[in-house]
């Protein structure tokens, strides 16, 4: 298997599973005003991830660095383009921008509350996807 995005893949990216989304704005209703939180369940790097991947499904794996050209090619009338731009942007400036107000879930008393990346590469059905060619 092989996970390609562009760039190194070296920045950390937030893994968030949509329905946790109210323990966020659980936290975020009760923070100060103005808070700024990067809500996820954990950063990781693509590699750190694929890694991960790899070592709980048992199923070899790698991360590959991907262009932005070969990203315009999958996606039809400026898709692919799109989304390469995205992680490109997350790999050069890190996902959030640099922005210093940012905060993550620990730091609002969720951590332990999420479900871990690996926890949820455990429970889901990845059958279609290692059937393919």
């Amino acid at each position: 298997m092989v996970l390609r995005m562009p760039g190194s893949g070296a920045q950390p990216i937030p893994h968030v599973l949509v329905d946790e989304t109210g323990l966020y704005v659980k936290a975020l209703v009760q923070a100060p005003p103005a808070t700024h939180l990067l809500a996820c369940s954990e950063l990781m790097t693509w590699p750190e991830y694929v890694k991960l991947w790899s070592k709980t499904l048992g199923v070899p794996a790698v991360f590959e660095r991907f262009t932005l050209d070969d990203m315009d090619k999958l996606g039809p009338g400026g898709f692919g383009i799109e989304i390469g731009e995205m992680h490109a942007y997350a790999m050069e400036f890190g996902y959030w921008g640099g922005d210093p107000s940012i905060v993550l879930p620990a730091d609002l008393g969720l951590e332990g509350r999420t479900t871990s990346v690996e926890d949820y590469i455990k429970r889901e059905d990845w059958s279609e996807l290692l059937a393919r060619p």
